[in-house]
């Protein structure tokens, strides 16, 4: 399962990178993925659960993204972009910021969190697998 998580995170970072608002794109310096039962233990609903940090080359942190309206502009379309990949909306109800965290708690996502010099994804890669499988599908043509 961790060769998958790996599929995610690149993929991810991938788009991340590939956002740009008016010009305003960023870098990902370092991505750290690990599997959760790693760090708390005796907690059998997380086992195959894992959490995700992209960390921003810049290094700017969240008070200083919203003085410049592009940097603000592109936060908001990260979040969006992300919440649609995340969110089924035939089952779930719109997910709403909880403090700075998004709660899915759905069987891919339980949450991310953009933290301005970082974002953060709790997931579970068996949760992405068949919509990976019909990607893979589509593109062989099947």
């Amino acid at each position: 399962m961790y060769e998958f998580s790996k599929i995610l995170t690149d993929k991810w970072k991938d788009i991340i990178e590939s956002i740009n608002v008016d010009g305003e794109s960023r870098k990902v310096e370092s991505v750290n993925c690990f599997r959760m039962n790693k760090y708390y233990t005796g907690y059998p609903e997380i086992e195959f659960c894992y959490k995700v940090t992209f960390n921003f080359e810049d290094g700017i942190s969240n008070g200083q993204t919203h003085s410049n309206a592009n940097r603000y502009e592109w936060h908001k379309k990260l979040e969006e972009t992300f919440t649609k990949m995340f969110w089924n909306p035939s089952i779930e109800v719109m997910p709403m910021p909880d403090s700075d965290e998004i709660k899915f708690e759905n069987s891919k996502v339980d949450y991310m969190t953009n933290q301005g010099y970082r974002f953060i994804i709790q997931f579970y890669p068996g949760g992405f697998l068949p919509e990976f499988r019909n990607e893979k599908l589509e593109s062989l043509g099947i």
